[in-house]
């Protein structure tokens, strides 16, 4: 995971590196771990690791991120679409929803889905919820433009 998201971070640095040497403008989009309906061939990773917990294949990865950011596929699309309609958008947005832990997450997904069987799962980190404003707060900047 890690390394994934290294690489991410740079090829994102080096687009941004390339359009300042080019004279073009840049709006970079950063998506976390997207959920919801997908229409690829097969399922995206990240659902996959998701689905872990449902099936029981959840040890390592997820119990070791403290917060795992989220947002769902539509909130992805519908922040592509107003950063291509708005000229004066710039930067870098993150585009999330909201964070949880992993404890969390299984705790509400075993409360909700008692069918499955979710265990919970005590990761190494335990804080609460917390709502991401990064994207929220830049994109209201160029809402109220």
């Amino acid at each position: 995971m890690p390394s994934y998201s290294t690489c991410k971070t740079l090829t994102e640095k080096a687009a941004i590196e390339f359009a300042a040497k080019n004279g073009l403008e840049l709006v970079s989009v950063v998506a976390p771990w997207v959920h919801g309906p997908f229409i690829t061939p097969h399922c995206p990773s990240t659902v996959r690791l998701f689905l872990g917990l449902i099936f029981g294949n959840h040890k390592g990865l997820l119990e070791q991120q403290k917060y795992i950011p989220f947002v769902h596929v539509d909130d992805v699309v519908n922040a592509h679409i107003f950063l291509f309609e708005h000229s004066n958008a710039k930067g870098r947005y993150i585009c999330s929803s909201g964070e949880t832990t992993i404890y969390q997450l299984s705790k509400f997904l075993s409360a909700k889905y008692p069918q499955y069987q979710i265990p919970i799962i005590e990761g190494k980190f335990n804080g609460g919820p917390k709502i991401s404003q990064t994207f929220s707060k830049k994109a209201l900047g160029h809402w109220i433009e």
